[in-house]
């Protein structure tokens, strides 16, 4: 088969064309989804298709706990507002967590953000319930309070799954420990001191941190509830901890990373805590009976004056001393 002249010159100027075609498809693409170059995670929106974002600031002296709230609260308010949540690259809980958020080289260049600032660190601001939806927001503060995201508790526990070697590390240490008996309770301890008994700033402002007669009351409390319990220690203090909590059904996790004890702490059935947002969160991810240290913060001090302890501890949780 021969072709003329005039069918090769309208072949070439088919493929032209194909050639454009394909090229305006691909940059309307790139131009209707913002983050195929900039996004290590592509979930799948289940807020809905608007493109006004949600996000935190934070700064490298946040731990744990403290992300973990701010993360939380945008979650849950990406949910209600129809918003897109993102976070930074560089965020230490994508350490912890398959977080399944978009992440972006630098956020605070990504968008117009409309600054939202909690009024206290540890009272409920009802101002997030009125967010304009056609703004994109940042959050700047703490949001120490289960009240943001009471209404998206499945959401939050969906996307706090454990990095797969850190979940292995603790159902790892919790086989170990084991006993032969399967009906057995565990409860976790979390016990915090360190830095409340030392810095001078901290002590100043209201920190407080239970003794030993806190814990061997909670401690009898689940003994005197279940036939068969296993205390499972998780602390900054792993001296002292062995020196006054010590029994035949106490554990101690030593020289673990703060990531593997919060998943430790999570999968016990429930939780003693002590003070701090740490072991907050491995009782709320435990999801059972928590008890929590009563005398926290010092009254009359500036961290008794921002906050409110039935916006910190939910009401089914168990205040002691």
């Amino acid at each position: 088969m021969t072709f003329n002249r005039l069918q090769i010159r309208n072949y070439r100027l088919f493929l032209i064309l194909a050639f454009i075609g394909a090229a305006e498809v691909l940059f309307c693409l790139l131009l209707l989804d913002p983050f195929l170059s900039s996004s290590a995670n592509h979930d799948p929106e289940p807020f809905g298709a608007s493109y006004h974002f949600i996000t935190i600031s934070y700064t490298s002296q946040r731990r744990l706990g403290n992300l973990l709230f701010q993360f939380a609260t945008m979650m849950a308010l990406a949910h209600q507002n129809n918003l897109l949540p993102i976070l930074e690259k560089t965020i230490p809980l994508t350490q912890y967590f398959d977080l399944q958020v978009r992440l972006i080289n630098d956020v605070e260049q990504y968008a117009p953000w409309r600054i939202f600032h909690e009024r206290y660190p540890a009272k409920y601001d009802s101002g997030v319930e009125r967010l304009p939806q056609n703004q994109d927001h940042m959050l700047v503060g703490f949001y120490q309070s289960w009240k943001y995201f009471q209404d998206s508790d499945q959401i939050i526990r969906d996307r706090l799954k454990f990095k797969e070697p850190i979940a292995q590390a603790a159902v790892r240490f919790l086989q170990y420990n084991k006993t032969d008996n399967d009906r057995q309770i565990h409860i976790g301890v979390h016990v915090r001191r360190g830095d409340i008994l030392t810095a001078r700033d901290i002590i100043d402002k209201g920190y407080t941190t239970p003794d030993e007669g806190y814990y061997l009351k909670a401690m009898d409390h689940f003994r005197q509830k279940f036939h068969s319990v296993q205390f499972i220690v998780v602390s900054d203090s792993s001296e002292w901890s062995q020196q006054y909590l010590s029994a035949p059904d106490v554990r101690f996790s030593l020289r673990n990373s703060p990531g593997v004890d919060l998943a430790i702490l999570s999968m016990c059935d429930h939780v003693i805590m002590s003070v701090g947002t740490f072991g907050w969160w491995g009782a709320w991810l435990a999801g059972g009976t928590t008890i929590y240290f009563d005398l926290w913060p010092k009254k009359f001090t500036p961290l008794d004056r921002m906050t409110s302890i039935g916006d910190v501890f939910p009401e089914s949780w168990i205040p002691m001393h």
